[in-house]
């Protein structure tokens, strides 16, 4: 990664552009501005990416991966989360409406009251862009997504039966030939008490970043983001995870700076039992044992349909792993289905036999999509994608027969 020279007085200026085009909104075509001031987010966006310190390069015989120590210490370094962390553009303060009919905070929604500023004439940057914090409610239910971080997936690579026919078509969906992968946990709060599903990727043996053979892994802003939204960690009472692989499972065995334990220490661990009793198949795609290890006291292990939170059911999702779970969250006649790695991008909700490469069963992970596609056509029912780009949260429409992902906008 290149150094980039005075950045602060250039993301001052650009600031300054940035409030004059907000001024200009009441005088100016919305549209035009809209996709402007996009753009000019996306530039600031970029700039600060560009501003971390280069680090050095070298292997991890444990991990399958070559590791990037992005420290100014050097590799194994440990380096506190930046207060802007990857992955989250700002703590949500305004609103935009769900299917539900209640609101989803999101950061635009009062900026641009007449228009989804993310729609630019070149498509929905939002496709190309990490997802933010971003809530919804469902029914008694405050639901939050936490970002962690966000890797780049070589789309060829991770779709592995996928042409070059099929890339052609959907070409909006790539950056350099890789699709964008949020990477992060949700937050489930219920009154006083508060559940979280998956825990990130954290900042392995202090590491922000991780060369797997499918793209950069970067990680370690979800505490960040917790801190933002005045969530304790140790007020969260549950953690349900819906497979072993690493990058669900950072803030349960990583110590961060200054403290002797993981923060998720005191939480009960939710885990499905055939994963659990399997977790050597896990250890086959690089989650180490040391990484189970710190948790191993705190697992319960689950079986679907078991409720786990006021509102939370363990749901079925096998294929991706031998005992992946989804979420069923439920609550007032209202529902969110987590669907965990069952889907790595929206994509599959319209090309359900699209395999990933890393599915422990393709067949029955490809069986579990049209499950869920079905699922996702009933009424009062929304969707949460973890790893998809900033269009996490949505419905499943029928379109002349095709299943079509409608993500939240407004």
């Amino acid at each position: 990664m290149r150094e980039v020279g005075p950045v602060r007085p250039v993301l001052e200026l650009l600031d300054a552009d940035r409030e004059q085009l907000r001024a200009g909104l009441e005088t100016a075509g919305r549209k035009a501005i809209g996709s402007l001031a996009s753009a000019l987010e996306q530039v600031i966006h970029e700039i600060r990416e560009r501003a971390s310190e280069p680090g050095d390069t070298y292997h991890h015989s444990g991990y399958h991966f070559a590791v990037r120590a992005m420290t100014a210490g050097g590799p194994g370094s440990a380096r506190q989360p930046r207060s802007t962390p990857t992955g989250s553009f700002s703590t949500p303060t305004n609103k935009i409406r769900s299917p539900h009919g209640r609101s989803c905070n999101d950061g635009n929604a009062e900026l641009f009251p007449d228009g989804d500023p993310h729609m630019t004439v070149l498509g929905d940057r939002r496709l190309l862009t990490p997802a933010p914090l971003r809530s919804t409610r469902v029914g008694d239910l405050t639901v939050t997504y936490i970002p962690d971080g966000h890797t780049p997936l070589d789309a060829r690579k991770w779709f592995p039966d996928s042409t070059e026919e099929f890339w052609t078509d959907n070409s909006d969906y790539l950056t350099d030939g890789s699709l964008t992968a949020s990477v992060g946990g949700l937050l489930i709060q219920h009154r006083d008490r508060a559940m979280l599903i998956d825990a990130g990727f954290g900042q392995p043996f202090g590491l922000t970043e991780v060369e797997t053979e499918f793209g950069a892994l970067q990680g370690g802003a979800m505490l960040a983001n917790l801190n933002a939204l005045g969530v304790d960690p140790n007020n969260i009472d549950t953690v349900a995870i819906t497979h072993l692989h690493a990058d669900h499972l950072g803030l349960l065995w990583q110590t961060p700076p200054g403290s002797s334990t993981p923060p998720l220490i005191d939480a009960q661990v939710a885990v499905s039992t055939p994963d659990w009793d399997r977790h050597d198949l896990a250890h086959d795609q690089g989650t180490l044992a040391a990484m189970l290890e710190p948790f191993t006291d705190q697992v319960v292990t689950v079986d679907p349909g078991d409720e786990i939170f006021p509102g939370v059911r363990a749901l079925s999702l096998p294929g991706h792993t031998l005992g992946h779970l989804g979420y069923d969250i439920v609550s007032r006649g209202e529902r969110l289905i987590v669907l965990g790695d069952a889907m790595h991008s929206d994509l599959q909700i319209t090309h359900p036999d699209l395999v990933c490469a890393v599915d422990h069963d393709r067949a029955q992970a490809v069986q579990t999509r049209h499950r869920l596609i079905r699922e996702l056509q009933q009424p009062a029912t929304l969707g949460f994608g973890g790893h998809f780009a900033d269009r996490q949260f949505g419905t499943v429409t029928d379109q002349d027969g095709i299943a079509r992902w409608i993500p939240v906008t407004h």
